[in-house]
């Protein structure tokens, strides 16, 4: 699996090409972004893609120093299981 980032949006992709699922976000101010939906296609569920999703944007968000409001609720709830990243918050 690898995950094709772009600005607004993550893919993540199988050996094929094929898309597995996705995660957006859009810009809310000059530094923070909001995670709006989190997918993955029901024959991929179950194999942590999700999370690697969520991860994904979190990396990119460190990295470019913004903070993030998740309204997704997978993303809410990851970062209720994730205490070390709630200052990204």
């Amino acid at each position: 699996m690898q995950i094709e980032k772009m600005r607004g949006r993550h893919l993540a992709k199988n050996e094929n090409g094929e898309i597995m699922g996705y995660i957006t976000y859009k810009g809310r101010s000059e530094n923070t972004i909001e995670i709006d939906h989190t997918v993955v296609h029901d024959e991929y569920a179950g194999q942590g893609l999700a999370s690697k999703l969520v991860r994904s944007v979190v990396d990119e968000a460190r990295k470019e120093g913004w903070k993030i409001i998740p309204t997704c609720s997978y993303a809410d709830a990851w970062f209720q299981k994730h205490e070390e990243e709630k200052d990204l918050l």
